[in-house]
């Protein structure tokens, strides 16, 4: 599609201005809430944590108590990492200010895509550690009674405080947060947690629900690989947050559920570069810079090799790099873009650099942080482990404002150029009339000159030349004159050049005066109040009157009468006259009504007459403008044109 600069109005600015501000609200009430999930760990009672790397993965639970730990505070970060690690927890009841209960106390473990955690717990009478992670199919003896989204295990009180221990293994990053909660208040967490999860789907549905309704309705490429990418990023939500392993996780394999939340993961970030690289592919400035985003989609390819030979973790720990890179490198490209006549067909871009760089610096923001400790190189917070919620929602939500503005850009333009086709089809259409209207023009004056020439041409080659003869020379001239003149009339007319001088006008004066010049005289019957008179143009009127009276005595049978009425007549309660002309039909026959007043309309059977087929059309065009109308009202033996002038 060509796009043309378009500019729009102040309300399309300002209501333009006011989405921007919703989105804006939006994205700040996201952040509010997503930021604000670490305040429901307050009542945690974990009141040291500590840490040991166990890179042969071959230590007993004996052999890491010995170990040398190290403490760490809020959420351990060691990014991707084929060891083990050995957590060391404190537990102690006496942190939170509330009555002992008899109820177990439960620990939460996030994220739930960790793949084995083993508890090691004094008070455990198992002899087997108890084991959980979203490899492990579930099993209510192993977590107790107690179930959520979160990966749990519910454990036994005790006055004084304790150590309990657990071993990480995972394919994933090794980002760990862990806290421990009394039933109740773990209850409430969870609930809170699910509520979130829950908030945010809704919001990536109703993405896209948004942009598949626009899809549907353009089947634009670039909404329909957003369609895709929100609909991985719905999957990838539900598969992360614990839903599926918490619906279906004891009729499915958690081997599957694992490996469908990697495939997903992989194909989401896919997607998101896909989409970047199409948004810059409109740009004729950054096709060189799109580049950088086709290296990133290559990259995807070796990922799922990776995956598809059994190496998960490389395959997972190259996607975080790209996720991490995918925001630079588009920040990078729109950098580069000029800032005018950028698009592709050298017309103004659908997006504005601004735009762009403004959108793409809150994602890098949004990406950077989080990445950097998921991949253990800074310390891990309790915002890394909602990065990927806010910059799946944040990310969504931007996305969706950019589409917006490059929708309604697109929709302007078309509107823009259907507004053009129709003016171009329009004067094509009016350049063809007129042609067309010329060339018949054309053809009827050819042959209402060329049939008198031939009358005064075969009387003047007559010998001896006779007052007969003369007469049809004089006949042919006459004629001659009235199509050349009725030609002028209509070009005055169409020109908009007779002007109007209103006098006071005898109708019986005017009629009398063009029967005497008439070659009918004799047929024409005038019937009217002799006093009876109009205030209107006398030339304009005059054309009127001869040229119904010209077109009754042409077109009517021979000899036979030609009526004139004319009486006072009211209409819409303005007072005026009403003047009738009456006749039988000839040779020509009963003419159309439907075409009657078109313009170089002839009757089919009149074909043989001098006539330039504009004769009432010019009455009804002049009527109008003397403020009257003229209007055909046969009946079933004569033909009636009856003209009605205000006075």
């Amino acid at each position: 599609m060509d796009f043309s600069p378009c500019r729009l109005t102040e309300e399309q600015k300002t209501r333009a201005r006011g989405n921007f501000k919703g989105c804006q609200q939006l994205i700040i009430a996201l952040l509010f809430f997503l930021v604000a999930l670490p305040i429901f760990a307050a009542g945690d009672l974990i009141s040291d944590r500590a840490y040991f790397e166990d890179p042969t993965n071959q230590l007993t639970f004996i052999q890491a108590k010995q170990q040398l730990f190290t403490q760490y505070q809020g959420v351990l970060a060691k990014g991707f990492s084929h060891s083990a690690f050995w957590l060391r927890l404190t537990i102690d009841t006496h942190r939170i200010n509330a009555p002992r209960l008899n109820n177990d106390l439960i620990m939460l473990i996030r994220p739930s895509v960790l793949d084995e955690i083993q508890l090691y717990d004094p008070l455990d009478p198992a002899s087997m550690p108890r084991l959980s992670g979203d490899t492990i199919d579930l099993s209510p003896i192993d977590n107790g009674l107690y179930r959520s989204f979160n990966l749990n295990f519910s454990i036994p009180q005790e006055e004084k405080p304790r150590d309990v221990w657990l071993r990480v293994k995972t394919t994933s990053n090794n980002i760990v947060d862990v806290g421990v909660y009394e039933l109740g208040y773990s209850i409430r967490l969870n609930k809170n947690r699910e509520l979130f999860y829950t908030f945010n789907i809704i919001f990536l549905v109703c993405f896209l629900t948004w942009a598949l309704i626009h899809w549907l309705g353009s089947f634009d490429k670039l909404i329909g690989v957003f369609v895709i990418k929100q609909l991985l990023a719905i999957m990838w939500s539900i598969l992360a947050y614990g839903y599926v392993r918490f619906i279906v996780g004891d009729l499915v394999p958690a081997y599957f559920i694992d490996k469908a939340t990697s495939l997903v993961i992989i194909l989401y970030t896919g997607s998101t570069f896909y989409f970047d690289y199409l948004l810059f592919l409109e740009y004729q400035s950054s096709k060189r810079g799109s580049k950088l985003l086709l290296l990133l989609m290559g990259c995807v390819l070796i990922e799922l090799l990776l995956m598809a030979s059994g190496a998960t973790m490389r395959a997972l720990q190259l996607n975080m790099v790209t996720t991490f890179l995918d925001p630079l490198f588009a920040l990078i490209v729109a950098i580069g873009l000029t800032p005018a006549l950028d698009h592709s067909d050298k017309q103004s871009p659908l997006i504005s650099k601004k735009t762009l760089l403004a959108v793409y610096i809150v994602m890098f923001i949004l990406a950077g942080p989080p990445t950097l400790a998921g991949m253990g190189f800074i310390p891990g917070t309790a915002f890394a482990l909602s990065a990927r919620m806010i910059h799946g929602l944040v990310s969504g939500a931007l996305i969706i404002y950019l589409l917006y503005i490059r929708t309604r850009h697109i929709e302007q333009v078309t509107k823009k150029r259907m507004i053009e086709l129709s003016v171009k089809e329009e004067d094509a259409e009016q350049e063809w009339n007129r042609q067309d209207e010329k060339s018949k023009f054309l053809a009827i004056l050819a042959h209402d000159l060329k049939t008198p020439l031939a009358v005064a041409k075969m009387a003047l080659g007559t010998n001896p030349l006779t007052d007969k003869h003369i007469n049809f020379v004089h006949q042919a001239i006459d004629n001659m004159s009235a199509v050349i003149e009725r030609c002028l009339q209509v070009a005055e007319l169409e020109d908009h050049q007779m002007p109007l001088n209103f006098v006071t006008i005898n109708i019986i004066d005017e009629l009398k005066e063009l029967q005497h010049k008439s070659i009918g005289a004799e047929r024409i019957k005038i019937v009217g109040d002799a006093k009876l008179t109009v205030r209107s143009d006398a030339q304009i009127l005059r054309i009127i009157l001869s040229n119904v009276l010209d077109n009754a005595i042409k077109y009517s049978s021979f000899e036979t009468p030609i009526k004139v009425n004319f009486a006072p007549a009211q209409q819409e309660r303005l007072a005026g006259i009403e003047i009738s002309m009456t006749n039988l039909p000839g040779k020509a026959g009963w003419p159309d009504p439907d075409r009657i007043f078109q313009k170089y309309y002839r009757s089919n059977y009149a074909q043989h007459l001098t006539g330039s087929g504009q004769g009432i059309y010019l009455v009804s065009q002049l009527a109008a403008i003397l403020g009257g109308h003229i209007r055909y009202a046969p009946n079933q033996t004569h033909i009636c044109f009856i003209l009605w002038l205000p006075n």
